[in-house]
Parts: structure tokens; sequence; C-alpha cells
């Protein structure tokens, strides 16, 4: 079984290029999970022998590795970001009650 790939920091700019190639807006902090495994489907479908007979099977090839890499940066964008514009957690949802321990921030209730 393979390794689910790390997830590092994606960068604004990053997530913004993976989301102009699959065809999406590039206000990626508003972009919802469905939306990025949508247009990545379509972008598959465009690359496939029976939609595209021109289409050579090495540009089929290079267009599906970079719609995979796009869509595991905007998945992994949208898990890291955070959910909410909270003043006393920062849209983290936890607040640092002691040295190690943390709590649910109480003015957001995640």
């Amino acid at each position: 079984m393979r390794q689910p790939l790390p997830k590092k920091e994606i960068t604004l700019t990053e997530a913004q290029e993976a989301a102009r190639f699959l065809g999406l807006s590039e206000d990626v902090d508003r972009l919802e999970l469905e939306a990025v495994k949508e247009a990545y489907r379509k972008k598959l479908m465009s690359t496939h022998p029976d939609v595209n007979p021109d289409m050579a099977a090495t540009d089929a090839a290079v267009v599906l590795v970079r719609a995979k890499i796009a869509r595991h940066k905007l998945e992994v964008w949208i898990a890291l970001r955070p959910k909410t514009d909270c003043p006393v957690c920062s849209g983290t949802g936890r607040i640092r009650v002691g040295s190690f321990t943390t709590e649910p921030c109480p003015s957001c209730s995640k």
C-alpha cells in the first residue's frame, strides 16, 4: 500500500497556481473540497482518449500527473488553512491554557 504524501505547508502562490491549472478561481480561501474534486475529474476527462483523441499519450500523462499534484496541493491547503478569522485563536480553534495544554476556543466554539 502506498504511503500518503506528507502535509507540508503550501504557500498561497502554490495554491493559486494549482487552482488555475484545474480551472478554478484563484480565490483559494473560499475553495471547497468538492469543487476541487469536480475540477480534477473534469481535467482528467479532458485528457481521456475517447474525449480528446488528438492528444498524445505523453501529453495526457503529463496533464494527469500535474492534475494529481494540483489536487493534492489544494487538498492540503484546504486542510491546513485557518477555518475562521477568530481574533482569539487566529482560526486554529484552540487556545493555550498552560505551558503544554490547549482547550477549544470559546469565541469561535469549534
